[in-house]
């Protein structure tokens, strides 16, 4: 193979090229989209969010993202999410529960022992990893939105980059702002923080564009999609229960069941 006809090769991305045929979805924020390659989230990709702390409005990012894609009957998946889906504040940005699948791994028995935290913390996040790359992969889910810990890897975070490329979906992968200099296969990173009443994102790596700071006035953000706190979980629970159609399945070691 010619150098020439190498440097053609779709699979080769070259460090100052703009990829403007790539497919994107917009954020739903003008001054995001603008500093983002092709104006939007990229589809076919893994975006990664590391967060200073949970609770800061980092969900909210994907609201309007959400609504479209619900809105145009697409699925959307939510791996392992840190708290209940509060179904009100969705309803309320206009998403369509109906076509949401949570998946959840954290009260599966893995080991039946108690004492064996770290072991049982692993499987939970390995079922979750497994979990989130299947749904990539199907072809079915436009989007599918996982949250992780420090401990997952390179190799895990490769294997969902290539399951959102085979499957075209729009994958996004929660992390602690820790891992931020870490070396990963994201061709999106940003980290987020709350700063005098804004959320702070910092653009850390933008495959076909440059890195950016701004900030989205809180008045701007879709407020309902903020995550609730642990002391209102009783009262999702009970929303959920009787206003939704939000479907929950659990990984491999669990029944499946669904909320009506």
């Amino acid at each position: 193979m010619t150098l020439e006809a190498l440097l053609k090769h779709p699979a080769l991305w070259q460090g100052r090229q703009q990829h403007t045929d790539k497919e994107t979805l917009s954020t739903g924020y003008p001054q995001l989209d603008a500093v983002l390659p092709a104006s939007g989230w990229p589809l076919g990709a893994l975006t990664e969010i590391m967060v200073s702390s949970e609770g800061i409005g980092e969900f909210s990012l994907l609201m309007p993202s959400l609504h479209t894609l619900t809105r145009q009957q697409q699925w959307i998946a939510l791996v392992a999410p840190p708290y209940i889906p509060y179904a009100p504040a969705l309803i309320a940005a206009g998403i369509s529960l109906d076509r949401i699948l949570v998946v959840d791994s954290a009260s599966a028995n893995h080991s039946g022992n108690s004492n064996n935290g770290s072991a049982n913390h692993k499987a939970r996040q390995q079922d979750d990893f497994w979990a989130a790359e299947q749904l990539l992969r199907s072809g079915i889910f436009s989007a599918v939105i996982l949250w992780t810990t420090r401990t997952s890897n390179d190799r895990q975070q490769r294997r969902l980059q290539l399951a959102a490329e085979q499957g075209k979906a729009w994958a996004v992968c929660y992390r602690p702002e820790q891992v931020a200099n870490s070396a990963s296969p994201a061709g999106l990173r940003m980290t987020l923080r709350h700063h005098q009443q804004h959320l702070q994102i910092d653009i850390i790596k933008n495959r076909g564009g440059k890195c950016h700071t701004l900030t989205l006035p809180k008045d701007n953000q879709h407020k309902p999609g903020q995550n609730k706190p642990e002391k209102n979980r009783q009262a999702q629970q009970q929303d959920n229960a009787t206003d939704t159609q939000v479907t929950s399945i659990t990984t491999k070691h669990r029944p499946v069941q669904q909320k009506r």
